[in-house]
């Protein structure tokens, strides 16, 4: 059974986290769960980090004051993001189930979410800007369906969709090619299909790929989530 650890900072009404977490049905394991008053490096509405992947990742500090808590995977969301709670309802929940998509790779097959940061982190550039957004990312599509789900089991689709629209319409919201895609994705709730998604989207840019790992590998002079691998060959199979 999945316990949760809950921070919550940004005080929102821990009834809808109680319901957003029984809707994400998340798998064994303890979560880190903090709701922020603050804000997220590079501007992030939200994070997953695994634990055990702390010395590998240097992104998210969010996490640091609570490294003696035992939990197994953190999950943030900024002060931004929870204020979506009193002016966009089923927006704040697609968000926070979207970090829970996450934290349930992250919990099932770590490795899945350390392929998915390998291609994230250099597709672009691997693509020659030809991905260049990350919600045309599979793995990231996929969770944004998870946090429509999740969105889906306390809100009618209706509200999520007219919500998304009323942000579309703000000058100030960023990420909007997002949303435009969010309008038309189905909601779904299975991951296991996730590597198989991952290997035949990254497949044709197989050979920059691997050149920009072993040049990176080679050139970092600290711990790297590619430490972490023996064999790049093995991530497009």
């Amino acid at each position: 059974m999945n316990k949760t650890i809950l921070i919550n900072d940004a005080q929102i009404d821990v009834e809808i986290i109680d319901e957003v977490l029984a809707a994400a049905s998340l798998p064994s394991g303890k979560i880190l769960l903090i709701l922020s008053d603050g804000y997220l490096q590079k501007g992030y509405l939200g994070c997953c980090l695994p634990k055990s992947l702390i010395a590998y990742q240097d992104l998210i500090g969010i996490f640091n004051s609570y490294l003696d808590r035992g939990w197994d995977c953190g999950v943030a969301l900024s002060a931004k993001a929870c204020r979506f709670r009193s002016t966009h309802p089923a927006y704040f929940t697609y968000l926070l189930g979207h970090e829970l998509g996450h934290a349930n790779v992250c919990i099932n097959d770590i490795s899945v979410h350390i392929h998915s940061c390998l291609i994230q982190d250099f597709i672009c550039k691997a693509s020659f800007k030809k991905v260049s957004q990350w919600h045309e990312l599979p793995h990231e599509e996929l969770f944004d369906q998870f946090g429509i789900y999740v969105a889906g089991s306390l809100f009618p689709r209706q509200q999520l969709d007219s919500e998304i629209t009323s942000l579309l319409g703000s000058p100030d919201f960023q990420d909007k090619d997002r949303l435009e895609l969010m309008l038309s994705l189905p909601p779904f709730k299975d991951f296991k299909g996730l590597r198989d998604k991952l290997v035949q989207f990254s497949k044709p840019y197989k050979t920059e790929l691997i050149k920009l790992w072993k040049a990176a590998a080679s050139e970092s002079n600290s711990a790297s989530l590619l430490d972490l691998i023996d064999d790049y060959e093995v991530l497009f199979i």
